[in-house]
């Protein structure tokens, strides 16, 4: 009845400390995949923060606004003409700009005077745009087709790498997890194996 009653114990005594063994190992692994989610959570604000807006307007000469809208840029870009919202066909613009330096203290602003097109510039426009248009057709296309794949191609190298960077991941989350697994497995063996010297020896 006493041997039963030690054998009893001394089972329990191991199992309570497989128990705390693995609730030790789960606690330290929490806390070391805490840490890296923190770790990543200040690079990635930092990049959200680099982003501002700027503020656009078009005015007359006589200082009324025709147009204000608001355009996200990086600190520090260079925002040029064709970065701006466009005119319309009836508009022109009558200032010279070319280019604008991104301060990102939140008074960024870019104003530009703008007038509204005559009769006669119209029909000049027009007539200058035809023999361009049909001359530079060809040339046009080629350009075009060489812009899409050169995009293409750096989207497909981004997405590339976006999923590598996913996939290192996950593969350093089932390394720490197979790790886990295997010294809980080799920590149930050892007191197997002493719980079973244990009652050899008595026995």
């Amino acid at each position: 009845m006493k041997t039963s009653l030690k054998k009893n114990n001394k089972f329990w005594t191991v199992a309570l400390a497989v128990i705390v063994s693995i609730s030790c190992i789960l606690g330290l692994w929490t806390v070391v995949y805490a840490q890296e989610q923190k770790s990543e959570a200040p690079t990635k604000n930092e990049a959200v923060q680099t982003e501002v807006e700027v503020n656009v307007r078009y005015i007359f000469e006589d200082e009324k606004v025709f147009k204000e809208e608001k355009i996200k840029a990086e600190k520090g870009q260079l925002i040029d003409s064709g970065d701006l919202p466009m005119l319309p066909d009836d508009m022109k613009f009558i200032d010279e700009f070319l280019f604008y330096e991104v301060k990102g203290d939140g008074k960024d602003e870019i104003i530009r005077k703008v007038a509204k097109m005559e009769v006669k510039d119209k029909e000049t426009q027009t007539e200058e745009e035809k023999p361009k248009q049909d001359e530079c057709t060809q040339t046009e296309d080629k350009g075009t087709q060489t812009e899409l794949s050169k995009d293409d191609i750096s989207k497909i190298e981004k997405e590339a790498k976006e999923l590598q960077d996913k996939l290192d991941k996950l593969n350093c989350e089932l390394k720490d997890k197979d790790k886990l697994r295997v010294l809980l497995l080799r920590l149930l063996a050892l007191m197997a194996m002493q719980n079973y010297n244990c009652n050899w020896r008595k026995t």
